[in-house]
């Protein structure tokens, strides 16, 4: 999937505040956490956390925890910022990393990013990544990963969610 992200990076405008969205594997931490301080060390240098960012956020949640452990083990969403530091040499992250949780806490998640994000305002990039259907046939995968792709077109995310969950496709992220 580096080339994809690659391609998608080198088309995108990237402000210098970026909120990085993306699955807890290890299933350590909060269910719901975001890493609202510090930094993170990198091969290409050291990245801060938007505190204020990151505090604006957590102010209106009412699942989202200040969690470094949630992503001391995660891989998700460091991924991305490789590509942002060959694109961009300042900037700051929100990391959010979440575990598999319900509707509720998915649209808990979702509001506070967009009130804290209001109220920080300035420019901000909201990166969300996803493996869609792991470990199937392709005919299989494509089945599946159309009828996500379908509600995500119609810009239905509790359809989304309840297809994901009732179809037991294996999307993360």
């Amino acid at each position: 999937s580096g080339a994809v992200a690659g391609a998608v990076f080198s088309r995108v405008d990237l402000p210098s505040t970026i909120v990085i969205l993306g699955p807890n594997h290890s299933g350590i931490g909060a269910p719901a956490s975001l890493m609202a301080e510090g930094e993170w060390e990198m091969p290409s240098g050291n990245v801060a956390i938007s505190s204020e960012l990151s505090n604006l956020i957590l102010e209106e949640s009412d699942y989202l925890k200040n969690d470094s452990i949630g992503h001391s083990k995660e891989h998700s969403l460091e991924v991305q910022v490789p590509f942002i530091q060959y694109f961009l040499e300042d900037f700051t992250i929100v990391p959010i990393a979440l575990m598999q949780i319900d509707y509720k806490t998915c649209e808990d998640v979702g509001s506070a990013v967009f009130k804290g994000i209001e109220k920080f305002g300035k420019n901000v990039l909201i990166i969300a990544s996803t493996d869609m259907t792991h470990f199937e046939s392709h005919g299989y995968a494509k089945k599946m990963d159309e009828l996500a792709i379908n509600e995500i077109l119609d810009l239905n995310p509790e359809g989304l969610y309840d297809t994901v969950k009732s179809n037991h496709i294996s999307m993360c992220g």
